[in-house]
């Protein structure tokens, strides 16, 4: 004989809607919702020996969280056909500064121990990315356009602080 499970109780239904409607509502901080410049960004840059095989693609990538007109975000450089690699990892964050409008400024920290300050500009649905001031051993690119992209989890571990 079979045996059919019995439905659940409605009062289970109702609980389990309530969870999947609120999770629809709830919006984390930094998430597209909150500022057009949030989100992943990136360019890839032409391989310099193309057709071979030795060829490392090279590309700048941001990931920006955006709340309360406070940006934080991290970043990863490759360059040098891949034997620069300009990140930094975990939960701190690698650029912190204020959005105003479709612009910030943001301080950056390099993993090579450079630091320094850039403008991010949103125009036409792309970011510019120019860095104002620099100091130390840094492989972020001075001045390039990048483009949003599908977002990873890379990144979704970072600590934003209020003190931005």
């Amino acid at each position: 004989m079979m045996h059919v499970p019995e439905p659940a109780p409605r009062a289970m239904k109702a609980v389990i809607a309530s969870f999947f409607f609120a999770s629809l509502a709830w919006t984390a901080p930094g998430t597209a919702a909150e500022s057009p410049m949030a989100g992943t960004w990136k360019v890839k840059f032409r391989c310099v020996k193309v057709g071979s095989q030795n060829c490392m693609p090279e590309w700048f990538s941001l990931r920006l969280f955006v709340n309360d007109g406070r940006l934080c975000g991290t970043h990863v450089s490759v360059t040098r056909g891949g034997n620069k690699v300009d990140e930094i990892g975990g939960e701190e964050p690698s650029l912190t500064g204020r959005v105003s409008g479709n612009t910030a400024t943001v301080t950056f920290r390099s993993s090579f121990d450079g630091q320094g300050k850039a403008a991010i500009t949103l125009s036409r649905g792309q970011l510019r990315w120019q860095i104002l001031e620099q100091e130390g051993e840094h492989w972020l690119p001075s001045d390039v356009t990048l483009r949003r992209v599908r977002s990873t989890s890379w990144g979704s571990q970072l600590h934003c602080r209020g003190s931005q």
